[in-house]
């Protein structure tokens, strides 16, 4: 079955093509298709902030993913949740709102992406925002975008302990990690709603459904683009059971995120050729980048149990005969007590998506922990997050070390925990990397090299991981590329 023809169609319906949808749509003589695999963003939990515990194992809103054995971790899978909703990744995050730090982008214009310094995005940012704290700086927020970011409601009197304890380290706090310098602790802020979860899904389609020139397929998955006289010309994907072919008369733009994206690439001939080829997939063009130059956060959590009841949530304890099982393969336990992710934001480790099969889940090797300079960033990380928890202004809660236990102080001591217990913080980048070398699989303008009419815009496309959490990042791509993709259909 072959669809009439759109002006664009989108692939992925996450914190990127939710975006793109609306800016693209606005102009009502442009036909827009957005193409998402999962159902649309109705269920109750979505909503519901606590829901993420829930929706992360969910197998109708999530991929659940899992890394191929990690070298560094003693060969264990991590998994790798990603959305399966209309709002992708941020129906199923943590709702935090951080950008990372100005230095981030300045690299990558320095590294010859122009037009992508801080500068130059900091305006896609704003554009996006309906902040909604009083009073703050308009110099970096907006105030009468789509995506409400609000304080949280209720956040914990522990916060306040903790953040003392950081400034009795000489760590300064800061009230907005959206700034020009955003270094130091505090409490941030959250893509939220009166208390409610505010996707992209709710906060960009919602008020747009209606549109006529807008189609949303929902539970439509794509499998390949089409390659006609080196130009993008439709996608294949199958819904309930049917195939389809949705065709396009300016541009398939893909916003399936740093797993999707790359592995559609991959499927549809797109890719480093003698590895695409070797996995049963025909050559369409060879592009050595795709699939490589995978980066994450890598994380791992200090563990304390207090006496005091005031702290109470999810923990990781030291000793397995206190823990039972998780679906995501933790060992868990519910109690009063404080868990501190550490997590290094710059890594140098690389990983990557590729197959070496035609059908199935890709074959994504996270690379956590493969540059030794992770480790050791890592470790200290760990030795820091410790001399916070031993701070004179947390003592009142009675904490004990568990994780690493009381005693674990050396540098053999804090790698084998690390080891044993490091996984990520779902932040997936890199895979479509931008640029102007012979590994980039995007140019600035994020169009594919060497295939006219096809584009990446999500956080695949990033250089290198921003310092921060990159769902934020990931929507001012999509601003940005929707100015890109309207100037060049102008130039025609």
């Amino acid at each position: 079955m072959q669809d009439s023809a759109f002006d664009y169609v989108i692939v992925g319906a996450g914190s990127a093509g939710a975006v793109l949808a609306n800016r693209l749509s606005a102009d009502p003589k442009t036909r827009v298709c957005l193409i998402e695999a999962g159902p649309a963003d109705r269920h109750p939990l979505i909503a519901m902030p606590l829901g993420v515990m829930w929706l992360t194992k969910s197998p109708r809103h999530n991929w659940l993913f899992a890394s191929t054995p990690q070298s560094a971790l003693n060969g264990r899978r991590v998994s790798v949740p990603r959305g399966r909703v209309l709002g992708g990744s941020s129906a199923i995050n943590g709702m935090i709102y951080i950008r990372g730090h100005r230095a981030d982008y300045d690299g990558w214009a320095a590294a010859g992406c122009t037009g992508w310094a801080y500068d130059d995005v900091l305006p896609y940012f704003r554009r996006s925002e309906a902040n909604s704290r009083p009073g703050i700086d308009p110099a970096f927020h907006g105030s009468d975008g789509e995506l409400c970011v609000s304080d949280l409601r209720d956040p914990s009197p522990v916060d306040r302990d903790f953040i003392a304890a950081a400034e009795s380290l000489q760590l300064r706090a800061t009230p907005d990690f959206n700034v020009a310098e955003p270094e130091g602790v505090g409490i941030y802020q959250v893509t939220q709603k009166d208390g409610r979860r505010h996707a992209t899904g709710a906060a960009f389609l919602a008020g747009i459904r209606n549109r006529p020139n807008l189609c949303i397929l929902t539970g439509a998955e794509v499998q390949s683009v089409t390659v006609t006289d080196g130009r993008a010309s439709a996608v294949q994907l199958r819904q309930g059971g049917q195939s389809r072919v949705v065709a396009a008369r300016a541009e398939v733009i893909l916003c399936a995120g740093a797993i999707g994206s790359p592995d559609i690439l991959w499927r549809s001939g797109i890719g480093p050729a003698a590895a695409v080829a070797a996995s049963g997939i025909g050559v369409v063009h060879d592009l050595p980048g795709v699939g490589a130059n995978l980066q994450d956060h890598v994380d791992c959590m200090v563990i304390a149990r207090a006496r005091s009841r005031t702290p109470y949530g999810l923990s990781l304890p030291a000793l397995p005969r206190l823990a039972r099982k998780s679906t995501r393969g933790r060992m868990v336990e519910w109690g009063h007590g404080i868990s501190l992710h550490t997590c290094v934001l710059r890594p140098d480790s690389r990983g990557s998506v590729t197959r070496s099969r035609p059908d199935g889940p890709p074959d994504i090797d996270l690379g956590l922990l493969t540059d030794a300079a992770d480790m050791a960033r890592l470790t200290r990380g760990i030795r820091l997050a410790r001399r916070i928890l031993e701070a004179p202004p947390l003592a009142h809660l009675g904490l004990t070390l568990e994780a690493p236990v009381h005693g674990a102080d050396s540098d053999a001591d804090l790698v084998a925990h690390i080891r044993t217990h490091a996984r990520t913080v779902y932040h997936p980048v890199g895979t479509c990397a931008m640029g102007t070398g012979p590994d980039a699989v995007v140019d600035p303008r994020l169009r594919v090299r060497g295939i006219a009419g096809l584009r990446v815009v999500d956080a695949s496309i990033m250089p290198r991981i921003v310092s921060g959490n990159t769902n934020a990042p990931a929507i001012m791509i999509a601003e940005k590329a929707a100015d890109l993709i309207r100037a060049d259909a102008r130039q025609g």
